[in-house]
């Protein structure tokens, strides 16, 4: 990996079983931001109730709550002195992908993209929205080759942005979720001001077998 290892941990952990060696230290991957001071490491999730709702005709979907929530980030990392070229932005679905387009504005350097369209890029720092809002056909966005290239594109900072009682109800998503949990990085409140996350987190109990479903062609 060459990502900072606290970024790593979660992939390695769920989809290497840790076979995976970190290829780089922490300190060749220090940060200009000032991270939450609770947080042990450069990522965390916010949790952020919103709604979600499809676009138009289409089948796909999108959060304007999440997505004002990816904007705040963006502003957030850009005060700290992150240039745009750096800041990279996934959303699971491509209807969020025009929603935080629109409410990013010309900011041409900063790449908003879905999940699929990032394999193979990285930033040193990545914004992900997972949309969702009901706990129901979780399948699209609970790809496990989905969510490896979502959690493995940043170099120096991560920030995923979703509702946790939502994505409780699919065992990957459940997992994600958990994995900040622990390690005190479920956060919520206002972007620059976030506490931890008050939240009661349980296991997700639905729709078994989602994290391995193959990626779907539904939305593009």
């Amino acid at each position: 990996y060459r990502m900072h290892p606290a970024l790593a941990s979660y992939a390695a952990k769920t989809f290497y079983n840790g076979r995976v060696a970190d290829g780089v230290t922490a300190e060749q991957r220090q940060s200009c931001v000032a991270w939450p001071e609770m947080l042990t490491g450069p990522f965390y999730f916010h949790a952020v109730p919103g709604r979600e709702y499809v676009m138009g005709t289409t089948r796909s979907r999108a959060n304007d709550e999440e997505a004002g929530a990816v904007i705040d980030t963006v502003q957030w990392l850009s005060g700290q002195g992150v240039n745009d070229a750096d800041i990279g932005v996934i959303a699971t679905y491509s209807a969020q992908v025009r929603v935080i387009s629109l409410r990013l504005g010309h900011r041409p350097e900063i790449t908003v993209s879905t999940v699929d369209a990032y394999q193979g890029q990285e930033r040193e720092y990545i914004i992900v929205s997972f949309v969702r809002t009901e706990g129901t056909a979780l399948q699209f966005i609970a790809s496990e080759q989905r969510i490896n290239v979502a959690m493995t594109r940043a170099r120096r900072g991560r920030v995923c942005i979703g509702q946790p009682d939502a994505l409780r109800h699919n065992a990957l998503l459940s997992g994600l979720v958990q994995h900040h949990a622990v390690q005190g990085a479920l956060l919520e409140g206002k972007v620059g001001a976030l506490t931890a996350c008050t939240v009661l987190h349980s296991a997700g109990k639905g729709e078994k077998g989602e994290g391995t479903a193959a990626i779907a062609a539904s939305d593009t």
